[in-house]
């Protein structure tokens, strides 16, 4: 009895000393948050630390985005790094990493997500799809881009994307999506409280106004 015992605590202290996969450590995670961004670099290409999470449940790609971190090629390493894996399984509440690219406006990251082939039809748990945060950014290239892709236009969380466009005044952003005849088809959807018309009339900007009414916004 003594002797299956002991082996049964060899056993469990080979296992709980086994080390980490190379791609789980946490030492590019650290090298982000420390700044040491030549160190970072060098993880990336080596692969380390590529699949980990940080206590949020962040992985180093969307750590770097939301660090908004372009610093000696870190992001385009790390994305090179990760070679042909799917992005879309870098998960944080649903938040894909072409999702963080839309909505801080990052068009080059987000093309180099979608060469990989990342998700346009992704959306987080509250129902964002990418077109809804480049909308909010206000990146016309990118709301180009992702209708071309085959995004869809008509994702509503409390807004929809010419919701967002409207609210933040982007004149060029409404024109652009306008085009769709889904974006046309829907002009008039509210969210409780005010239509993409309701959120220029509200703002007095009369350019949006009249777009909108001539696409057959009703108000």
């Amino acid at each position: 009895m003594i002797v299956y015992v002991c082996l049964w605590v060899i056993s469990i202290s080979i296992v709980s000393s086994a080390p980490a996969k190379k791609e789980d450590s946490l030492d590019l995670i650290k090298a982000l948050n420390d700044g040491k961004f030549e160190h970072a670099l060098s993880l990336a290409k080596e692969g380390t630390g590529i699949n980990a999470k940080n206590e949020n449940g962040l992985t180093p790609l969307l750590l770097a985005l939301n660090m908004i971190i372009e610093v000696k090629g870190v992001l385009p390493n790390l994305i090179n790094a990760m070679n042909d894996r799917n992005y879309d399984l870098a998960l944080f509440y649903d938040w894909t990493p072409l999702l963080e690219a839309a909505r801080y406006g990052k068009t080059k990251m987000a093309k180099m997500f979608m060469a990989k082939g990342a998700d346009v039809l992704a959306k987080t748990k509250s129902g964002e799809g990418v077109l809804n945060w480049a909308a909010n950014s206000g990146d016309n290239e990118l709301v180009k881009i992702f209708l071309a892709r085959g995004a869809d236009p008509t994702l509503m969380d409390l807004f929809t994307p010419l919701m967002r466009a409207a609210n933040r005044n982007y004149e060029e952003v409404v024109k652009t999506l306008l085009q769709d005849k889904r974006v046309r088809d829907t002009i008039n959807v509210s969210n409780g409280s005010y239509t993409a018309l309701g959120f220029a009339q509200r703002d007095h900007d009369t350019n949006i106004v009249k777009i909108l009414k001539e696409n057959g916004a009703r108000g």
